[in-house]
């Protein structure tokens, strides 16, 4: 069975002590359910920015803008990935190849548009740069299993609040949800990993 967003809600509650499943997140007449839709996707993007786990991790060659940028610090500035939630490095060929790779400076800042809306950009120095970053993974068929158990476990402490008043049950949640981070730590730390990077056409979003 495929997994989703309600059945890791389910398992959620269930950690609460709640046996009333969810049938859909966008349940109106359902207080778990309200609940779990307004904190799921945020308390899901926190956790994958916690750590790089290796299942959202993607590799790419940025696409170089052309946007006016008032600051002379930096010589190239690149398109933010569009599902990006936190930059991990950015490389150029030299660096990927070094045994020992040197700490490259970069920034990640938004600039305005000539339609007012902030677009967020990476600056460096180097050119035909390419960056690791951790993606919003939305679909849970790709989440490893120790991320769900761990997203599982934060949604119950999170919602143990707002649908059972109990402020140390969230406390004892949130205990077990640590303890539970660091093993799915170690255990995607221990795994190998190999490195395929997306190509993007140059200039892509440029003005």
């Amino acid at each position: 069975m495929a997994r989703t967003d309600v059945n890791i809600v389910n398992i959620a509650l269930s950690r609460l002590g709640i046996t009333d499943a969810i049938t859909a997140l966008t349940e109106t007449t359902n207080v778990q359910a309200v609940q779990a839709n307004l904190i799921y996707a945020e308390t899901r993007d926190a956790l994958l920015r916690e750590f790089p786990w290796r299942f959202a991790i993607k590799h790419v060659t940025l696409s170089e803008t052309l946007y006016d940028i008032d600051q002379t610090e930096f010589n190239h500035h690149y398109q933010y990935p569009d599902d990006c939630l936190r930059v991990l490095r950015v490389y150029d060929v030299t660096t990927e190849r070094s045994t020992i790779t040197p700490k490259v400076q970069y920034e990640v800042y938004s600039v305005g548009t000539a339609t007012d809306d902030s677009v967020k950009l990476i600056a460096t120095n180097l050119a035909d740069a390419s960056a690791d970053y951790i993606a919003r993974i939305t679909d849970p068929d790709f989440f490893d299993s120790t991320f769900v158990d761990c997203l599982a476990w934060r949604l119950a402490a999170e919602l143990a609040v707002p649908l059972t008043r109990g402020f140390d049950k969230r406390d004892e949640l949130y205990k077990v949800y640590m303890s539970t981070l660091e093993s799915a730590r170690a255990i995607d730390m221990s795994e190998g990993h190999k490195r395929i990077v997306t190509r993007r056409n140059k200039y892509v979003g440029a003005r």
